[in-house]
């Protein structure tokens, strides 16, 4: 390289960088999807591919939820509500977000959901699940995350 090297543009975890070009050892990246702006150098050896992210995040969290393309679902979450409710036959899903991954907690699906209480009447709620290798390991309020 021609010029020095700036430390005080560090990328923090979260971000990604878009690949511009690739020679030898080093790839030229900018921060923004756009191709506008300053570019940069760097070493391959600092990056790490989505494919190596996504094993990190299977190994610490399990395999990501299966969301059902005809209604969104996702069966390890209705499956624990049937569990759960007092009477499983009249539960109706009304609603599903996208599953999401948050680095804390692991994958997160919202879910609002009807059923029959104890008095025969329904009642409507609406729950943030969090999922840990297959399995539903809490739930929040609806208010614990931003859709």
């Amino acid at each position: 390289m021609s010029s020095p090297s700036d430390n005080t543009g560090d990328i923090s975890p979260t971000e990604k960088i878009y690949v511009l070009d690739e020679r030898d050892e080093w790839i030229r990246f900018r921060v923004t999807p756009q191709d506008q702006g300053w570019s940069a150098w760097m070493p391959k050896k600092f990056t790490i591919s989505q494919k190596q992210i996504n094993a990190q995040i299977e190994a610490k969290f399990g395999k990501r939820p299966e969301q059902s393309s005809w209604d969104g679902s996702v069966r390890i979450v209705k499956d624990y509500i049937r569990s759960v409710a007092k009477d499983p036959d009249s539960l109706q899903f009304d609603k599903w977000s996208d599953v999401y991954y948050n680095e804390n907690d692991g994958y997160i699906v919202y879910c609002v959901y009807r059923g029959k209480n104890s008095f025969g009447g329904y009642t409507v709620s609406a729950n943030w699940f969090v999922i840990q290798y297959s399995q539903v390991v809490v739930i929040k309020e609806s208010d614990a995350y931003e859709l």
